[in-house]
Formats: structure tokens, C-alpha cells, sequence
């Protein structure tokens, strides 16, 4: 039986989103709706998005290429977000901050996912990362001093994913790379008129080569589905920790409203 590790992989978004509409449900916290919300489309385009990579569950079409690359653009652009307003869900940006910089932030990354390499996007995406995380090291420092435990596996979850998504990359580009030296060396042998042994060995060789990489204990499907599975496991566990913390901050929806119009009140 076949488990398609890169679809059902998915199933680990149902901690980020339980926890999310939990929050909803029971603390009224729309920011949390609106988190749940982009994680659910962001699985669904990212489940459309990899039933390319099976050819018994491939979604054939009359321009299957063009639907592949409107598929590749939104499965990115919506993790890049997700990735984003769950650092800002996070860190409690308040609204309607919150939603400005949410609709600002994935605005810019679907301007840079069209324009740009992928290397470009994710630089940016990383030095947004960053000067948030410098930006409101205040609270962060709050998380780490009362939830320690959720803290560590907030960091090693996040470390897990940023290398297992590395790891990815890496070995899409041996293959490629092993991919291109063949067809250099086929287009050699033609311009040259050259059909000897030794160009006949030297192509089956670098074939030999692709399956050596897929024959590695993790392949490309391999490192990607750990790549769902952390990814989703760090957006559950900080969601988590911004309960927990919103719990002591505001033990019931009565005062956390109350606090909310007097500091509203109060401001200009």
C-alpha cells in the first residue's frame, strides 16, 4: 500500500489549526480565525500542488504545465505567508496592526515569488523573519522566561524544519546537476557524430548516478514530508504558547475585553 508521504504528511496542520479555532471558540480571538484560516489554503494548495509528484494521483489536463506552475506559485506564496502571519500571531501584533502588516507582508512576497529566484524570496523572507524576532525580543523573552519546555520545542521544531527543507534543495540540485552533465554529454556525442562506447557508458553512467541519489535512505519525498511535519509542529507549538500565555494574561473573555476598550480609551 502506497502512503504518499508528501500528501498525508499534511494531516500534522490539524495541531496548528485545532489550536487556533480552540482560541476562537473559547478566548473570541479573531486573529486566531484568520491564522486557522490561512493554514487551512495553505494545505490545500499544497496538497493540489503535490499530487504532481504521483503519477497515479497527477491531476491530468489539456495544459497540465501551466496548471503545475499556478500550483508551485500559490503552494509557495501561501507557506511564505503562513510562515509570516503565524511569526505575527506570535509575537502579538495587535489589530489592526496585525492585518496590515499580515496583507503588506503577502503582498510583497507574491511580488518578490513572480519576480525574483527562489533564493531572493527566501532571503527575504528570512530578513523579515529576523527583524521581527529583533523587533519584539521583549516578548519573546517573556515566552522563554515562563514557557521554557514550549520555548525549546518552538527551536528545535523550527531548527528541524529549516534543515530538513535544506536538505530538500540539496539533493533537487545533485540530481539536476546529474541530470544536466547527461545531457551535455548526449548533445556532445550528437554534434560530434560520436556514438561510441565510451560516450554510450559515460550517459548510462550519470543515469546510474540519478537512481544512487534516489536510493538514499531520504529522498527528495522523504525530506520534504519532515519538512510538513516540522513546519506545522512549529506553528502548533508557538500558537500553543500564545494561548497559554493569553490564558495568564487575561484569565477569562470578560477581562481581556475590559482591558482591551479602557486601553483603547486611554490611547489617542
Amino acid at each position: 500500500m502506497k502512503i504518499y508521504l508528501l500528501l498525508t504528511s499534511h494531516i500534522f496542520c490539524l495541531y496548528p489549526i485545532f489550536i487556533c479555532i480552540y482560541t476562537l471558540k473559547k478566548r473570541n480571538n479573531i486573529e486566531a480565525g484568520y491564522v486557522a484560516l490561512q493554514i487551512f489554503f495553505n494545505v490545500f494548495f499544497s496538497i493540489i500542488y503535490h499530487t504532481f509528484d504521483y503519477d497515479d494521483v497527477n491531476i491530468k489536463g489539456e495544459i497540465i504545465d501551466k496548471k503545475y506552475y499556478t500550483w508551485l506559485i500559490l503552494d509557495h506564496w501561501s507557506s511564505f505567508s503562513s510562515i509570516i502571519i503565524t511569526t505575527l500571531y506570535y509575537l502579538r501584533v495587535r489589530p489592526p496592526k496585525f492585518y496590515i502588516l499580515s496583507y503588506f507582508m503577502t503582498i510583497l512576497i507574491l511580488i518578490s515569488k513572480l519576480s525574483f529566484s527562489g533564493i531572493i524570496t527566501e532571503g527575504f523572507i528570512f530578513i523579515i523573519l529576523l527583524m521581527l524576532l529583533i523587533f519584539n525580543y521583549k516578548i519573546i523573552k517573556k515566552y522563554i522566561i515562563m514557557f521554557p519546555l514550549t520555548s525549546i520545542l518552538s527551536l528545535i521544531f523550527a531548527l528541524s524544519a529549516l534543515i530538513t527543507i535544506n536538505s530538500d534543495y540539496l539533493t533537487i540540485n545533485k540530481i539536476n546537476n546529474v541530470i544536466n552533465k547527461n545531457n551535455t554529454v548526449y548533445n556532445n556525442s550528437i554534434y560530434n557524430n560520436n556514438t561510441n562506447n565510451n560516450t554510450n557508458n559515460n550517459t548510462n553512467n550519470n543515469i546510474n548516478n540519478i537512481g544512487n541519489v534516489n536510493d538514499n535512505i531520504l529522498t527528495i519525498e522523504h525530506w520534504h514530508s519532515l519538512w510538513h511535519i516540522f513546519i506545522f509542529l512549529t506553528a502548533g507549538i508557538i500558537c500553543h504558547t500564545r494561548l497559554m500565555f493569553d490564558k495568564i494574561l487575561y484569565p477569562n473573555i470578560y477581562n481581556r475585553t475590559r482591558t482591551r476598550t479602557r486601553t483603547s480609551s486611554n490611547s489617542l
